[in-house]
């Protein structure tokens, strides 16, 4: 929830209505009420805002209450949001007044300017393209999606470098294909905007970034690690339920699958190239089937690097695959670039 001055709210549980004229921290604020003018700490969280409207004050005639005109807040010319948790680098999709096309927005949330290029693309077919510099806490139109460009379930890129006092800083890139049912799922508050559009968050944090490739820690650990990270990010994902009843299997589950075909057969050196490929696809549509079943939300591929005959086929699947959210080949320290991140 966007906070700023004077933002009018209400305590969800009491009934209690105020202003905010504090930010404590990203959970709490000072709330000044309405009745007894006093200045209480309240959670975020037990919170609702009151929209365009101050209380409502009358006098009681006969038993009715009459009430007085409201008056409402006076919107400033350029408001000064506080972020209490950034959400990264964001693409939002806001509705065209004719509701025939999108227009597209960047939103960067940082406390780091960058720089970036963003496309929306099917196969030769481009929607969008765009680049350029975004400073931080600000957001940019980029320009248009016509609304029946949905049906052909393109690709959202986003590459971008955070910009510091030491320079540029790797390249990221996010690449998410948007599918018309789950597009209509990701409506949420956009930032400066402060109203609820199409929004997908695609880099959320770059030290986060940076961290993970400087880290030693393996990829088993590294998953683990990033799916409790995510935790609050649920709503992002396209979860699959599963039967209680198969615990076990879920357990069990690992969140990685090494397709080199030494893993895969004992006899593999009797094997020409096609055979380990059609082996190896198996046991990834297999491991990729499973995962969906028993609710996974993000998995990893290990295909390796080589001529790249395999990493293009299960990249190939994955984009045609209607629960796959999106999926990421970047540098780890333990696979370099031969590991593919899936999201479910």
């Amino acid at each position: 929830m966007l906070i700023t001055d004077g933002t009018r709210v209400r305590h969800k549980i009491t009934g209690d209505t105020g202003k905010v004229v504090k930010v404590i921290n990203h959970e709490m604020v000072a709330v000044l009420t309405d009745d007894g003018a006093m200045e209480i700490p309240m959670y975020l969280d037990d919170l609702e805002k009151i929209e365009n409207a101050s209380t409502v004050k009358g006098k009681v005639v006969k038993g009715k209450t009459i009430p007085t005109p409201q008056t409402r807040i006076a919107p400033t010319t350029k408001p000064q949001y506080t972020i209490l948790k950034s959400l990264g680098i964001q693409v939002g999709f806001e509705t065209t007044a004719s509701e025939t096309s999108y227009y597209v927005h960047v939103f960067n949330d940082t406390q780091f300017d960058i720089v970036f290029e963003c496309s929306l693309k099917k196969g030769d077919k481009t929607f969008l393209e765009h680049s350029g510099k975004l400073p931080s806490m600000s957001m940019e139109n980029i320009g248009e999606m016509r609304r029946d460009a949905l049906s052909d379930q393109p690709l959202l890129f986003l590459e971008c470098r955070e910009i510091s006092t030491e320079g540029l800083s790797e390249v990221f890139t996010e690449t998410i294909k948007i599918k018309p049912q789950q597009f209509f799922k990701k409506i949420r508050t956009a930032p400066f905007l402060d109203k609820e559009i199409y929004l997908y968050r695609m880099i959320t944090s770059f030290q986060d970034k940076m961290s993970e490739l400087k880290s030693e820690e393996n990829l088993k650990d590294y998953t683990q690690r990033k799916i409790e990270e995510q935790e609050d990010a649920k709503q992002d994902v396209n979860y699959v339920q599963f039967d209680t009843h198969n615990l076990s299997e879920v357990i069990e589950f690992s969140n990685e699958l090494d397709l080199h075909i030494e893993e895969l057969d004992s006899n593999h050196r009797k094997l020409n190239n096609q055979q380990k490929l059609q082996i190896q696809l198996a046991a990834f549509d297999d491991y990729l089937e499973q995962a969906i079943r028993i609710g996974v939300d993000r998995v990893f591929i290990i295909h390796g690097v080589g001529k790249g005959r395999l990493k293009n086929d299960i990249s190939q699947r994955l984009h045609d695959h209607p629960y796959v959210l999106k999926f990421v080949n970047e540098y780890h320290p333990s696979y370099g670039w031969g590991a593919t991140e899936v999201f479910l």
